[in-house]
């Protein structure tokens, strides 16, 4: 028995078939010494020019002013709500104190005031600040016809142009009686 065990050859001990070599026919001993075959035909990428275009044009994108705050306001929103909602509450809560302080009619006669300075100092972007509050006072308007009358009267916003036409004839009759005062002293 030894003897016939030594007189055998090293045969490498055979792998275990898997099902996958077994369909194909082949021992897995025959396919170690078969030519690998040969490459499929190199087919063209389709989704490398899609994908480098795609990143040159984020790569080359650049925000403007605008985009970049308004991305930042979302982010802000979206990441830090109790911030924003609670600096947005604390300045309402400021200007109804300071409404009820002052009364409506103070209230909107400096409100008018400090217009009129940033007026002074950017007369264009006063402009279209006026005439987009025009138009949301307009809508409000429409929406507010819609509600019944005690409601409506509630809730009308002041006219801020009458106001402003009072004023100016207001100091145009201080102005005048001060000259009058003036002149009669003068005599």
């Amino acid at each position: 028995m030894i003897a016939e065990e030594s007189k055998a050859p090293d045969v490498p001990a055979a792998k275990p078939t898997s099902p996958r070599r077994m369909a194909q026919g082949k021992h897995p001993a025959q396919q170690q010494f078969e030519k690998p075959a040969a490459p499929a035909p190199a087919r063209k990428p389709l989704l490398r020019p899609v994908l480098q275009s795609a990143r040159r044009r984020i790569l080359s994108y650049r925000p403007n002013a605008k985009t970049v705050l308004a991305t930042s306001l979302v982010l802000l929103l979206l990441l830090q709500p109790v911030l924003v909602l609670g600096t947005l509450l604390i300045v309402a809560i400021g200007l109804m104190i300071t409404f009820l302080i002052l009364g409506a009619e103070t209230f909107w006669r400096r409100f008018l005031s400090v217009f009129n300075l940033y007026a002074r100092w950017f007369p264009a972007s006063a402009r279209s600040l006026r005439i987009r509050s025009e138009l949301a006072a307009r809508k409000w308007d429409r929406l507010l016809e819609r509600l019944p009358g005690r409601l409506e009267d509630c809730l009308r916003a002041p006219d801020l142009r009458a106001m402003a036409r009072a004023d100016k004839r207001h100091a145009e009759a201080v102005a005048d009686r001060l000259s009058r005062l003036h002149d009669e002293g003068a005599v």
